[in-house]
C-alpha cells in the first residue's frame, strides 16, 4: 500500500511503502478486538444475574362464593447477592399491596388471596418482590415489578 507523502525541501510527492496490511488495518483490528473484549465483559456481568417472577395463576377462575381468588406467583434468581431470607412478595391490584406468603412444602413459590368486588369481572394485578442485596459497606434495597396480568372472573 502507498502513501503518499511530502519530499523534504521540495513540495513534491513520494509514495512511501508500508509493511503489508498497512497502518489502518492494525488500528481497526485493535478496536476491533476492544469492541470484543468490552462486549465480553458486558455479557458476563450483565447477562448472568437473572430475577424473574413467573406468573402461575391462570387466565380464568371461576366466581368464588368469598370472592377471594387465589393469586400465585414463581420467584426465580440465579443472583448470589440476594438475601433470600428478605424476599417479601406482594400483589398490587389498584396501588393496594396484599403481602403474599411462601407456598408450604415447595422452593419459591408465593401466593395470596385476593379480594374482589362480586360485581367485577375483571382483575388486573402485578406482582412486587422487595429484597435486599449483599453491597460493600452496607446491604442495599432491591425490588423486581412485573408486567400487568388480567384475570377474567367467569360466572358459571
Amino acid at each position: 500500500m502507498a502513501v503518499l507523502g511530502r519530499a523534504p525541501g521540495g513540495g513534491r510527492v513520494t509514495p512511501k511503502r508500508l509493511p503489508r496490511g498497512g497502518v489502518r488495518h492494525t488500528l481497526g483490528a485493535m478496536m476491533m478486538t476492544r469492541v470484543l473484549w468490552a462486549g465480553l465483559c458486558c455479557s458476563l456481568l450483565c447477562g448472568c444475574i437473572s430475577n424473574r417472577i413467573v406468573n402461575l395463576t391462570p387466565r380464568q377462575m371461576p366466581r368464588s362464593p368469598d370472592n377471594l381468588y387465589r393469586i400465585e406467583a414463581a420467584w426465580e434468581s440465579n443472583e448470589q447477592a440476594l438475601r433470600p431470607e428478605t424476599l417479601q412478595g406482594y400483589v398490587v391490584v389498584d396501588r393496594q399491596f396484599h403481602p403474599m406468603e411462601r407456598t408450604p412444602n415447595t422452593v419459591n413459590r408465593w401466593e395470596a388471596l385476593v379480594p374482589v368486588p362480586p360485581d367485577q369481572r375483571f382483575l388486573n394485578y402485578r406482582f412486587k418482590f422487595n429484597y435486599m442485596i449483599n453491597t460493600i459497606p452496607v446491604p442495599r434495597p432491591d425490588s423486581k415489578l412485573s408486567p400487568v396480568y388480567q384475570l377474567e372472573i367467569i360466572d358459571q
